[in-house]
């Protein structure tokens, strides 16, 4: 199982304030920079706006010991959508011939609105210094205060840069309100035959992978046919992420006359990431 990491988000220049106050001077040597370095990417360099895709972290350092102690520092908080970093398992890695350890997080992400983003935080390490302080025997009392101590390092990660664009304008259906990603549309009703003033409870489900949290029920437009309730939302089964899962929604719609023999289709449209086009289901 992934190891969850929590990451505080500080204001930099808050940051390097207070820890100069409580370590009394700026310590952290520039030769460390030698053997610990860091980078953030992004799986997709060019998105639609309200795509998911995937910000990963990569600290690479060789002859060094880390603690599991981690802060990200200067992450965008607005016009991106990021949730909580998950920790993967660390791994090996041979680069020029040198081999480092890997420590590795991953955070689903959706950018919220067009724009050029640059993303380069600094990740806040903590690198273990072992005591050379050693007693004879077992002493609990000197075990305790000759553990190993550690002392904070701040790596700049390599920057990962995200171009974000709207769906196109042109082909845009008029049933579409921002899905995107590669979704599938159902729905029923109950009862198929019924007596005037009769309600009819129409259910639809939308599922699939995308940006579920927004994705919403169709709209019906036959208001001159039908009294029309507000559709409520019975089901959400989503992954943790909101990327990925299905919602089932309810409403009801009661005929105005006798003569009404159907219901008008329902559009559900999205912009498929794969086809990179919109596509518009019909039930």
């Amino acid at each position: 199982p992934l190891n969850q990491v929590s990451f505080n988000v500080v204001p930099l220049g808050k940051h390097l304030k207070d820890h100069a106050q409580k370590s009394g001077d700026n310590t952290a040597s520039e030769d460390l920079n030698d053997y610990i370095t860091g980078v953030m990417s992004s799986s997709q360099t060019n998105v639609i706006v309200n795509e998911v895709f995937d910000l990963n972290i990569y600290i690479y350092y060789r002859s060094l010991k880390l603690s599991h102690q981690a802060e990200l520092i200067n992450l965008p908080t607005t016009g991106l959508k990021i949730e909580q970093f998950q920790e993967l398992a660390s791994k090996d890695e041979v680069i020029d011939g040198v081999q480092y350890s890997v420590r590795r997080w991953q955070a689903k992400a959706r950018a919220l609105s067009e724009g050029e983003y640059t993303l380069a935080p600094i990740i806040r390490t903590h690198i273990v210094i072992p005591n050379q302080r050693r007693s004879r025997g077992f002493d609990p009392f000197n075990d305790f205060f000759n553990r190993p101590a550690t002392k904070p390092f701040d790596v700049q990660l390599k920057a990962a840069i995200i171009t974000v664009n709207s769906p196109p304008v042109e082909g845009r259906p008029a049933s579409y309100h921002g899905a995107v990603g590669d979704l599938n549309f159902r729905a029923s009703i109950n009862p198929s035959s019924l007596n005037e003033g009769d309600p009819i409870t129409l259910l639809m489900e939308v599922s699939g992978q995308g940006n579920m949290d927004i994705v919403r029920a169709p709209e019906i437009n036959a208001v001159n046919d039908f009294k029309i309730y507000k559709n409520k939302l019975l089901k959400s089964e989503l992954n943790n992420t909101e990327t990925g899962g299905r919602k089932v929604y309810e409403q009801v719609i009661i005929p105005k006359t006798a003569n009404i023999m159907e219901i008008p289709a329902l559009e559900f449209s999205y912009y498929d990431m794969k086809k990179r086009a919109y596509k518009t289901l019909i039930q």
